[in-house]
């Protein structure tokens, strides 16, 4: 589930996973790891695409059992954390959730990114 709302301009973007199938727990349990392996990635002067490295990896070290057949945790690669501005949901920063290949890596300085 995905969802926004604003107040004056003040905006706040969640989203979150509703599961009714036991089958599926280990993957959001992978998820919800990434998830927090890259909240401890960030901090000041860390390059964003170091954050996406750190989620993709935890990501990938996870594997999932459905109908018989293991698979792979993968990330998917157009799915990002943004940055927050007044009256805007996709402002300044995008924080990836897989390694970047080239360097385009910004740094956390004086703001909040959330994913």
């Amino acid at each position: 589930i995905d969802y926004g709302v604003h107040v004056n301009g003040r905006i706040i973007d969640c989203a979150f996973t509703v599961n009714f199938d036991s089958k599926f727990d280990p993957l959001v349990e992978a998820v919800k790891e990434a998830t927090n392996a890259g909240i401890r990635e960030a901090g000041i002067d860390v390059r964003l695409c170091d954050i996406g490295e750190t989620v993709e990896e935890v990501m990938t070290s996870h594997e999932v059992e459905l109908n018989g057949k293991t698979y792979v945790v993968k990330p998917i690669r157009n799915l990002n954390g943004h940055s927050l501005g007044h009256y805007r949901i996709h402002a300044g920063k995008t924080v990836p959730i897989v390694k970047v290949v080239f360097d385009l890596c910004a740094r956390l300085f004086g703001f909040v990114c959330y994913s």
